[in-house]
């Protein structure tokens, strides 16, 4: 499962044609933004990532749990074919059944997302959202 998604860049969509060895039918998949069930709506929206990324890489840091049940944390670079880079940190929360993904929650900061954005974004955002104590 590592190699799978560390292998899903902007130059080799082709790991998408993978996934489905991987994940349930009835993949339930949900990230800040969207919520999709089945297979082929996953794989959609994967699709769509990869075809706006002009840049595009995720790197793997931990992968914690058993197969029925892991926890994964993960960076993500991505830039669109225009505009600025996007950066994240984030976790995913997947379960399996009968060896096969049903369930797949990414956790992500939407604000700190589009604060990569802008030289000096994350200070900013830090400093915005620091307790008034």
């Amino acid at each position: 499962m590592v190699a799978l998604f560390s292998s899903l860049t902007a130059d080799n969509p082709s790991v998408l044609d993978e996934i489905r060895a991987y994940y349930a039918d009835d993949v339930v998949f949900e990230d800040p933004v969207q919520k999709v069930q089945g297979i082929e709506p996953f794989i959609a929206l994967n699709r769509r990532l990869v075809r706006r990324a002009r840049e595009l890489t995720f790197t793997i840091d931990r992968v914690v749990g058993s197969d029925a049940e892991f926890f994964t944390t993960w960076h993500m670079r991505f830039r669109p074919r225009i505009g600025p880079l996007f950066e994240i940190d984030a976790v995913s929360h997947l379960r399996a059944e009968g060896g096969k993904i049903r369930q797949h929650r990414d956790y992500w900061d939407l604000g700190a997302l589009f604060a990569s954005t802008v030289p000096g974004g994350q200070s900013l955002l830090r400093f915005a959202l620091k307790p008034l104590a």
